[in-house]
């Protein structure tokens, strides 16, 4: 009796996983533009929370934002493309769908080029309407003198996302007083695990159950034929030896396509890539990803603690105030994983888990993270909640909640302090 009781409970599990897998990806083939992972565009057509229980205000956001959309993080996207394909078009080696890519392509390269790494005028349209959305949602908070500060990665693009997200509050009310810094005095809170960061920790790297994914054949995905891709640019690839290795030829093509999108530059992209290619390259980049962030989750744990003490903090004083905070989409993904917010952190067994758990489209150009605090009104006593939302959405947290996606801060505290306790710091200087 017990062995069939196992066997159906492992069955029912095995049952769910399937079903997981395959929503994802029928989820992606419903909307391709989810393939495009975390160059996916904030949606801010989302449900609206759950309202606060009743006899509560909210008193306290702690945020983390990624950058808006931004050109591709790199220069040699546009260099390498422009030699493979300006050699293309020398040597009459493009087909039609070819040439239209290069002609279009040459046409915008000044354009790219110069604007590679940087903000482009959609993502500072996105944290304008970002701060839009937050000041109207929180008026217990905004239209009491707030106390609001805020703080940005190094890079450029960060920074920008933070002016515009506080210029944006500005324009909602000009009395208010917001601080800005970029100082690395934060750098622990919003970049914890960078070589810029003049305060690190080291801690334990998370244990996979798998090593390094083998895309196609852990993922699940089936193989892709690199060849029959770049076949759709180009008449013959022998021109290719010697110039730039295939894969990576059609690679550069893909990120082209789902970066393009983010920036202020019009290209079509049509045919390039079949939907089950698409699906491909998606788990591709969310395994990619996820091996990075997942086994580095445990140094972020100063990002943690950083959300901890701050928000106690604002739970002694009780005052209105905003926490700002502005980074990187590898930071957030990570920070996710850490806290197991929404099962991002559910152990894996397989590399095919990555695109159901992690799917890079909730960590989307304008990502953000948002732990809004609660307090009984009038200066009653009561428990302190809170709501905590990934853009705009309300997540689950891996401990019980109080009333549907609202959570005691206590238990919230105790959880996390837990967290960090289990996983001490193996540089700490034990003469301290």
């Amino acid at each position: 009796m017990k062995k069939t009781f196992v066997t159906l409970v492992l069955a029912m599990a095995c049952a769910v996983l399937s079903a997981q897998t395959f929503d994802v990806r029928e989820r992606v083939m419903d909307n391709l533009q989810l393939a495009r992972g975390c160059n996916y565009m904030l949606d801010f057509d989302v449900p609206a929370p759950q309202k606060a229980p009743r006899g509560y205000e909210s008193f306290y956001i702690s945020h983390y934002g990624r950058h808006g959309a931004r050109y591709y993080w790199g220069e040699n996207l546009y260099l390498d493309l422009r030699k493979v394909l300006s050699a293309a078009a020398e040597g009459n080696r493009l087909t039609e769908r070819g040439r239209r890519l290069w002609e279009q392509f040459d046409a915008a390269y000044d354009d790219l080029y110069i604007h590679a790494t940087e903000l482009s005028s959609k993502g500072w349209e996105q944290h304008r309407e970002i701060a839009r959305r937050m000041y109207s949602s929180y008026p217990a908070i905004f239209k009491n003198n707030p106390r609001i500060f805020a703080a940005s990665s190094p890079v450029g693009r960060c920074q920008m996302s933070m002016a515009s997200f506080c210029l944006s509050l500005k324009e909602q009310d000009p009395k208010l007083d917001v601080m800005e810094s970029a100082s690395r005095e934060f750098y622990p809170s919003i970049i914890p695990f960078d070589d810029r960061n003049p305060f690190p920790e080291k801690y334990e790297d998370y244990p996979f159950a798998w090593s390094e994914p083998q895309w196609s054949a852990d993922l699940g995905t089936g193989s892709v034929d690199y060849q029959a891709i770049a076949l759709r640019v180009f008449t013959d690839l022998d021109f290719l030896s010697g110039l730039r290795p295939l894969p990576l030829v059609v690679s550069d093509l893909w990120n082209l396509s789902i970066n393009t999108p983010c920036s202020d530059v019009e290209m079509d992209f049509d045919g390039l890539f079949t939907p089950d290619e698409m699906y491909f390259f998606f788990a591709r980049d969310c395994a990619g990803f996820y091996y990075d962030c997942g086994r580095n989750r445990y140094q972020y744990i100063p990002m943690l603690r950083d959300y901890l003490s701050r928000a106690e903090a604002a739970v002694e004083k009780g005052e209105p105030a905003v926490d700002l905070r502005f980074g990187h989409d590898g930071i957030l993904m990570a920070f996710v994983i850490l806290t197991d917010m929404d099962h991002f952190g559910h152990r894996l067994e397989r590399a095919d888990q990555i695109p159901v758990y992690c799917p890079l489209y909730r960590i989307p150009m304008g990502a953000n993270l948002q732990m809004v605090f609660y307090h009984p009104k009038g200066g009653k006593s009561g428990e302190v909640l809170l709501q905590v939302l990934l853009n705009g959405e309300e997540v689950e947290l891996p401990f019980p909640a109080f009333d549907g996606s609202f959570y005691r801060w206590s238990d919230f505290k105790t959880h996390y302090e837990a967290l960090i306790a289990a996983h001490p710091r193996l540089d700490a200087d034990t003469e301290n």
